[in-house]
C-alpha cells in the first residue's frame, strides 16, 4: 500500500504523516535538527535598485579599480561612486582628494548588490560633507522624505515665515533640528538648500530623539497704530423761530458767547442778564 509522507516545519519540528485511501493520519514526533534554530538573523542590507538617503561613511579616490570614488561605510561596506550629473561627479573628486579622508553623506541609488560579478555602485545624487564621526550607529541620523510635489522651506518654523527653498517630492534631507515640540523640522539638504518644514509634510526614516530642539524667539507682533479720532462733524441747529447771539460787549464784537432760538422779540430782563454767560449790563 503506498504511503506519502508529508513534512510540516513547526513549532517542534513536527513532522505528519497521512495515509492515502481514507485512512487516518498519523504524528510522529522527531528532535530538531540544531542548524535549524541556530540560523542568525541576517543583517539588512541595501537592495538593488533602493535609494539611498544620506548614508554615512568615507570617501576615497582609487586608481586601478572600476570606479574613480569609492564609500566605505561604519559597517565594512564598500560602494563604488558615480556622479549622476557631471557637476556631482566634480563634487565627488573634490571631497575625495581631501587629505586625511573626509566624512560624507550620500544620496542616491543602488546598483550591483544582485550581481555577485559587479561591485555595488550608488549613482549619486546628492552628497555633502560632514564632521560626524564614522562609527556604529551613525548612520542612523534622521532623514525626512518630502510627501508631496512641492514644499516651502521657511526661515523660521512657522507658516508665515519668509521662503527661502523648496523640496520637491520624494526628496530626502538630514533632519538637523526641530522646535520644542517637534512639529517643524530644520532641514540640511543635498542641494545646500536648509530650512524649515512642517512635520506633517514629510515621512520620517530614523529617530529624532536626538536632534537638538531649537528654540526660536516668538514672532514680534509690530505696535498696532492708534486710529486718529475723526473729526467732529459740527451740529447744524435749526432754528424755529428767531435766532438771537448774546455779546458780552455792547458793540457785537467776537463770537457771540450764548445763541438762542426765541419765538418773538418781546423781551423784558429787568436787571437780570438775558444769559448767566452776560453781564447784567453792557452786552449786545
Amino acid at each position: 500500500m503506498a504511503v506519502a509522507l508529508i513534512i510540516t516545519m513547526m513549532g517542534a519540528a513536527q513532522l505528519a504523516t497521512k495515509q492515502l485511501y481514507g485512512q487516518s493520519p498519523g504524528v510522529v514526533y522527531v528532535p530538531l535538527v540544531p542548524s535549524y534554530e541556530s540560523v542568525a538573523t541576517p543583517v539588512a542590507t541595501l537592495a538593488d535598485g533602493e535609494r539611498v538617503y544620506g548614508l554615512l561613511g568615507r570617501i576615497e579616490a582609487a586608481q586601478m579599480r572600476r570606479y574613480s570614488f569609492y564609500l566605505t561605510t561604519a559597517d565594512g561596506g564598500r560602494y563604488g561612486l558615480v556622479g549622476e550629473t557631471p557637476e556631482i561627479e566634480r563634487q565627488l573628486g573634490t571631497l575625495a582628494s581631501g587629505a586625511p579622508p573626509v566624512m560624507v553623506k550620500v544620496w542616491g541609488v543602488l546598483s550591483g548588490q544582485a550581481n555577485a560579478a559587479r561591485e555595488p555602485v550608488i549613482v549619486v545624487s546628492g552628497v555633502l560633507s560632514t564632521d560626524a564621526p564614522l562609527g556604529v550607529g551613525a548612520a542612523a541620523e534622521p532623514v525626512a522624505i518630502v510627501k508631496f510635489n512641492r514644499v516651502n522651506l521657511h526661515a523660521e518654523p512657522r507658516e508665515s515665515a519668509a521662503t527661502v527653498g523648496s523640496v520637491t517630492l520624494r526628496q530626502a534631507c538630514n533632519i538637523t533640528g526641530r522646535n520644542p515640540v517637534s512639529t517643524w523640522y530644520l532641514l540640511a539638504c543635498a542641494d545646500g538648500q536648509e530650512g524649515w518644514i512642517d512635520a506633517r509634510l514629510v515621512e520620517v526614516q530614523g529617530s529624532t530623539a536626538a536632534v537638538p530642539a531649537v528654540a526660536v524667539a516668538p514672532p514680534v507682533t509690530p505696535a498696532a497704530t492708534p486710529t486718529p479720532e475723526p473729526p467732529a462733524t459740527p451740529t447744524v441747529r435749526t432754528f424755529h423761530g428767531w435766532r438771537m447771539e448774546m455779546y458780552d460787549n455792547p458793540i457785537l464784537s467776537g463770537e457771540p458767547v450764548a445763541v438762542a432760538d426765541v419765538p418773538a422779540i418781546d423781551f423784558n430782563w429787568g436787571n437780570q442778564a438775558p444769559s448767566p454767560s452776560l453781564p447784567a449790563d453792557g452786552f449786545s
